[in-house]
Parts: structure tokens; sequence; C-alpha cells
């Protein structure tokens, strides 16, 4: 499986980079990996999810785009985010305003790239609004919260949960895709939960989370938030999902990058 996601990884990253903003702000990720916000967590968990409700053992190339919007997106809120942060963290002078018009640039190549999609109008134009929904969620909990140590104390205020909900949204498009019918709540529930988790512990591994009756460690979080995936596809491809966004995130937590939110 870590074949599998190391194969998606590298797909992403070779389409996003063709379709970053054709400035110079971006030359520098032509060419060598595009590290930021990694490990691509809604581009993932969009794929393994796609997988499991489709069956199949491949996932065609007209659906990489989707998996490219939602990292733009991703790229889109880090950018800004850091524009926030920034001037709170140097002392040193800094104007905001290369680094904001950096993510409206990515923000509407996101919109751009997801009605590039090729599927029927109906099917794109439901993919565009929960992509555009789902962004605004996660500016939404940008606007709340305007630092990220609140989040940590705290890590079940809503504004934290409202920062996943791009994977949310990748769980709701690949149900949107694959024309399945059921679990939509679920799987929106279970992506946002999920990618809020992995931020808490790349950002601060020793994170508790009362999640349940007993507190938890972020990690434990995912894991389960990874079975409420899975048991939202159809069996036996349930299975492999579990087992793809497993070894998913066992390779995202080996990252370096801690001050890189998933």
């Amino acid at each position: 499986m870590r074949e599998t996601i190391t194969r998606r990884r590298a797909a992403i990253e070779d389409a996003l980079r063709n379709h970053l903003p054709d400035v110079d702000e971006f030359e520098q990720y032509r060419e060598g990996p595009v590290s930021i916000g990694r490990p691509r967590t809604r581009g993932q968990v969009f794929l393994a999810l796609f997988d499991g409700f489709s069956a199949g053992t491949r996932v065609p190339d007209r659906i990489l785009p989707i998996a490219v919007a939602l990292e733009l997106a991703s790229l889109q809120t880090r950018v800004h985010r850091t524009a926030l942060e920034r001037p709170r963290s140097t002392t040193a002078e800094y104007d905001p305003t290369r680094d904001i018009l950096r993510g409206d640039l990515l923000e509407s190549t996101a919109f751009e790239t997801m009605l590039s999609v090729r599927a029927s109008p109906r099917v794109v134009q439901r993919c565009f609004g929960v992509l555009v929904r789902a962004s605004r969620r996660v500016q939404e909990g940008n606007a709340m919260d305007y630092g990220a140590e609140t989040v940590i104390r705290h890590p079940d205020l809503d504004v934290g949960r409202r920062f996943g909900a791009l994977t949310g949204g990748a769980a709701e498009l690949a149900r949107i895709v694959t024309e399945a019918d059921d679990y939509r709540r679920r799987l929106i529930e279970a992506g946002s939960a999920f990618e809020y988790h992995l931020w808490l512990h790349l950002r601060s591994p020793k994170t508790v989370t009362a999640e349940s009756s007993k507190s938890s460690t972020p990690v434990d979080v995912c894991r389960r938030q990874i079975d409420a995936l899975a048991d939202c596809c159809p069996s036996p491809s349930g299975e492999r999902v579990r087992r793809q966004l497993r070894a998913f995130l066992e390779e995202s937590t080996n990252y370096e990058a801690a001050d890189s939110r998933a």
C-alpha cells in the first residue's frame, strides 16, 4: 500500500506543478518537489475513496484534476494563514500583500481546475459547489481563530473542525463522482475530523483530545476516522481503503515539516 500512496502523491504533485498559476511566484515549485502543505491529505483521501466506491483497481486520469483542485485550495488556505500568522512571529516589517495575492491566484486556479473535470455538467456543478463550500469553511475557521494556539489547547472546538473541511469535501466528492448514494454526512464528518487531527499531530504530537470517553492522541482519532471512512465503502473494497489510508497516515506522520498543515 505504501507504493500506492507514493505513486499517487507523485501523480498529484506532477499535475499540481502543471496547474500552478503561470507567474514567477511559483516557478520555484515547477522543477522540484511542491513541498508546501504536504503530504497531500485531501488528494489522497479523495483517490482512496474513489477507489473504494468504484471498486476499481486503477484511478482514471479524468478524475485527477479533482485531487489537484483540492490541493490548490489547500495551498491557498496555507498561504493566507501564513500571511495572518507571520506578523506575530517576526519583528521585521512584513507586507502581507504579496502572500494574499498568491493565495487569491491559487484559489481562482483551484476553481478553474475543478471546472475542467471531464464529467457531465451536472456532476461538475456539484463538485464545484462542494469545493466552494469547503474552502469557505476553512476560511471561516481561520477568521474565527486567527492563530493556532487556541485550537491546539482546545482541540474539540468547532473552529478546528472547520480546518478539516477540504478533506471532508474530498470524501463527499468521491461519493459524487462514483454516484454513491449513502453516508454523505458521515463521510464529511469523518474526513474533516481526520484532516484536523492529523494537523493537530503535526503541530503538537503530544496533544490529547477528548473525542470519546477516554482521552486520545490525535493519531488515535485519525485511525478511528479511517475506520469510519472505510466502513462507508462496499465490501471488500472498504478494507482496501482502510489499508491505503492507514499506510498514508503512517507515512504522513513521518514528515519532518511539522509546521506545515497536512
